[in-house]
C-alpha cells in the first residue's frame, strides 16, 4: 500500500505531539560488559574491537543505545589493560549526549564484569530505575524488542529475549555418549537484551556465591534463584545474534550493509545534483532507490527529499507527515530534506531562529522513535557543480553517521 504526502498531512505540530506517546516512562541505564578476550573468534585482537565496514564492533553496539534519548547512562565494561583502546575507540561517541557514555574496568568473568558495571550505574548521581544488560558484541538492537524488554522489566522486575532452538539438545555421559534427547519444543535460547528493575539484579549479585560469579553467564537465572522471581521471556526477532566466530563478522557486514538502504525522492531535481547525490550515496550504501513523491508502507532505513523551490516553512511542515509515516518503522531511520533554489521562508531571513526551533523541536519528538532528521538549505537560484557537490557529501555523511547532536540542525550550503 502506497501513501502520498496529503494524505499522510498533519494539521499542526502539536496534534502530532499529542498522538504519539513516549515509549518508555522509566529511567534507564545500560551496561555492555566488552572485556572478553574472544578466543573463539581466533582473531589477534578481542572481537569487540573487530571492524565492520571500517568501524570497531563495539562503535555499532552503543551508538544503538546513544541513539535513544529515554537511555540515560550507558556503561562499557572494558578490560583492565585495553581500557586506554577502548576509551580511543569511542571517542566521540558521545558528542551531544551530555556524559551518557563511561566507561568502567571489568574483571576475570562475565558476572564480575556485570557486577562491576551495576555498582557504577548504582552509585551514580542520578541511578536508573531499570538496567538493561546487553552483549558489547551484539550490534543490532530492534527498538522494538528493547522498548518490550523494558516494559516487561518494570512489571515483572526482570525480562530477556529469546529465540526458539534450531537444533535439538543431546545430553551425554561420562563416557561422551548420548543419554538423553530434549524436546527442543519445551526449550529456547537465551539472548539480549535483558533487562531488570536495577535494585532487584543488584541484590541479586550482592547475594552471589564465588562459583556463580566465576563461572556463571545467564542473569536471568540469578533473579530467579536469589531474589524468587520469575523473569519474563520475550520472543525476540533474528537480529539479536552474537558475533562469537569468524563467520559472524561477515554475516555482521552484510546485515549492517542490508539495513544501509536509501530512497530519493524527487522531482524536477537539478541532474548535476542528482548524479552527486546518488554517486555520493553509492559510495556509503548498498542499496539507492529513486522513487516519486510518495511513501511506502513500510518504510526503508533512510529517506532523502530533494525540494526545489517551495520555502522552508512547508518542508517542516511536510517533515511532520515524514515523521508520522516513519514512527512504525523497527529499524533505526534517518530523514534528510534538502532544499534548494528558493528563500528560507515568506519573509525572509529574519525568522531563521524560529526555524531552527520548530527543526529542531520536530527532532526532539522523532528521537523517541529512533529516528533523526537534518535538513540542508541552499537558497542560490544558480545550483554550481562545487555545491551540487557539497550538498552530495554533506547528505551522505549526515545518513551515514546518524548524528545525533546535527539532528534538527538546518545545515546552509
Amino acid at each position: 500500500m502506497v501513501y502520498n504526502m496529503e494524505q499522510l498531512a498533519i494539521s499542526s505540530f502539536s496534534e502530532l505531539s499529542d498522538k504519539m506517546e513516549k515509549p518508555v516512562d522509566r529511567s534507564v541505564g545500560v551496561i555492555l560488559p566488552a572485556a572478553g578476550n574472544g578466543e573463539r573468534m581466533g582473531v589477534t585482537i578481542p572481537k569487540q574491537f573487530c571492524k565492520i565496514l571500517g568501524r570497531p564492533l563495539i562503535q555499532y553496539t552503543v551508538e544503538a543505545f546513544l541513539r535513544f534519548s529515554w537511555i540515560k547512562q550507558v556503561v562499557v565494561v572494558a578490560a583492565s589493560d585495553r581500557m586506554d583502546l577502548m576509551k580511543e575507540t569511542l571517542a566521540g561517541l558521545d558528542s551531544g549526549n551530555y556524559g551518557r557514555l563511561r566507561m568502567v574496568s571489568g574483571s576475570s568473568s562475565r558476572h564480575r564484569s556485570i557486577q562491576a558495571g551495576l555498582k557504577a550505574l548504582a552509585s551514580s548521581e542520578n541511578s536508573p530505575d531499570i538496567v538493561v544488560i546487553h552483549d558489547g558484541v551484539r550490534p543490532l538492537v530492534p527498538p522494538e524488542i528493547l522498548i518490550e524488554v523494558v516494559c516487561a522489566a518494570k512489571d515483572y522486575g526482570a525480562a530477556g529475549a529469546v529465540r526458539p532452538l534450531v537444533s535439538t539438545v543431546l545430553r551425554s555421559d561420562e563416557m561422551g555418549f548420548m543419554e538423553e534427547a530434549l524436546d527442543r519444543s519445551q526449550y529456547c535460547a537465551s539472548e539480549m537484551p535483558q533487562a531488570f528493575v536495577l535494585s532487584l539484579i543488584k541484590e541479586a549479585y550482592n547475594m552471589c556465591s564465588d562459583h556463580d560469579l566465576d563461572y556463571g553467564t545467564e542473569c536471568l537465572h540469578l533473579v530467579q534463584k536469589y531474589m524468587g522471581l520469575k523473569p519474563r521471556l520475550i520472543e525476540g526477532t533474528a537480529d539479536l545474534w552474537k558475533v562469537t566466530h569468524r563467520k559472524d563478522l561477515y554475516a555482521a557486514e552484510t546485515t549492517v550493509k542490508e539495513r544501509r538502504r536509501v530512497h530519493l525522492v524527487a522531482q524536477d531535481i537539478d541532474l548535476c545534483l542528482l548524479e552527486q547525490i546518488l554517486l555520493a550515496l553509492k559510495e556509503r550504501f548498498s542499496e539507492v532507490q529513486v522513487c516519486e513523491d510518495t511513501i511506502v508502507q513500510t518504510p526503508p532505513c533512510h529517506l532523502v527529499r530533494v525540494h526545489n523551490g517551495i520555502f522552508l516553512t512547508d518542508v517542516l511542515s511536510e517533515t511532520e507527515a515524514w515523521v508520522k509515516a516513519l514512527s512504525p518503522c523497527v529499524q533505526p531511520s534517518s530523514l534528510v530534506s534538502i532544499v534548494t533554489k528558493t528563500d528560507i521562508n515568506e519573509n525572509g531571513y529574519p525568522s531563521t531562529v524560529a526555524l531552527q526551533a520548530r527543526a529542531q523541536a520536530i527532532a526532539n519528538m522523532a528521537r523517541n522513535w529512533n529516528i533523526t532528521i537534518f535538513f540542508i538549505f541552499s537558497p542560490y537560484q544558480a545550483i554550481s557543480p562545487r555545491t551540487c557537490e557539497d550538498i552530495s557529501k554533506k547528505t551522505a555523511y549526515l545518513l551515514f553517521e546518524e548524528s545525533d547532536i546535527l539532528s534538527g540542525q538546518i545545515i546552509y550550503v
